[in-house]
């Protein structure tokens, strides 16, 4: 099947409790799937480093404008 998105912008909520490991699958399922991915800076701080590979941080105010 041929990928639908080829790009990704990740924003969670802020106080979202239990998130970083539904956030590390995510990561881990769109990289091997080829997506670049994208990701609000404070979601980038519940995943690693690793995790964060190749994954461009996004300002907030940037990753809601779309």
């Amino acid at each position: 099947m041929k990928n639908r998105f080829h790009s990704v912008c990740i924003v969670g909520k802020p106080d979202c409790v239990g998130f970083a490991e539904p956030l590390a699958a995510l990561l881990a399922t769109l990289k091997q799937h080829g997506v670049k991915l994208r990701v609000d800076a404070h979601t980038a701080r519940l995943a690693s480093s690793e995790q964060l590979s190749g994954v461009e941080i996004l300002p907030v105010e940037t990753a809601y404008s779309g």
